[in-house]
């Protein structure tokens, strides 16, 4: 494996964020379900998923860290892991097809936001969910960040409704998180 994504997998891995079941635990998942996981790096969430799902869409921007989860996912037994490089502005998936959407940490970087929105909500079928996990704007952040309050109004033009809006004590290196739970109506 090339040294540079060795090292990005490393500090991804060594990222202090709340556990993943915590994460996991603000939906319910059935052994059926497709779950598409936006920004899934090096498997935080993809890899605690697999077990309880039919297939997990790990989509990532960088093949080599999709290559370095795909390894990941197979040691681990975890065949459903399906590594997917993508623009999350036009993902490669069909309408109406994913149960359940994740994203950590990743449509802050997205822009237009708006865009990669309406792409989750192209590609969930009617009802399914949508968990957004962000880091909470702040004077002194470092790079891009959308405020809660920005995001849950950008997923509301998307089509979105909004279940739940849950600012955990929880941080992710220092910084203050929130979680946006949503739904794609019937």
């Amino acid at each position: 494996m090339h040294e540079q994504v060795t090292k990005k997998a490393a500090r991804l891995d060594s990222l202090q964020r709340m556990p993943a079941e915590e994460v996991l635990s603000f939906l319910s998942f059935a052994p059926d379900d497709h779950v598409l996981d936006l920004g899934a790096g090096t498997g935080y969430l993809s890899l605690p998923l697999a077990p309880l799902v039919t297939r997990v869409f790990a989509a990532d921007h960088d093949q080599g860290i999709l290559d370095y989860l795909e390894t990941k996912a197979l040691k681990l037994g975890h065949e459903n892991v399906s590594p997917l490089l993508a623009d999350f502005r036009k993902l490669p998936l069909d309408n109406d097809t994913i149960d359940k959407t994740v994203a950590t940490i990743s449509l802050h970087e997205v822009s237009p936001l708006h865009d990669a929105l309406t792409e989750i909500y192209r590609t969930l079928k009617p009802g399914g969910r949508f968990l957004c996990l962000e880091l909470e704007k702040q004077s002194t952040a470092r790079g891009p960040r959308v405020t809660a309050n920005e995001m849950e109004q950008s997923m509301r033009a998307s089509g979105f409704n909004i279940l739940e809006i849950v600012h955990p004590d929880s941080t992710i290196a220092n910084q203050p998180v929130y979680i946006i739970i949503a739904k794609k109506e019937a």
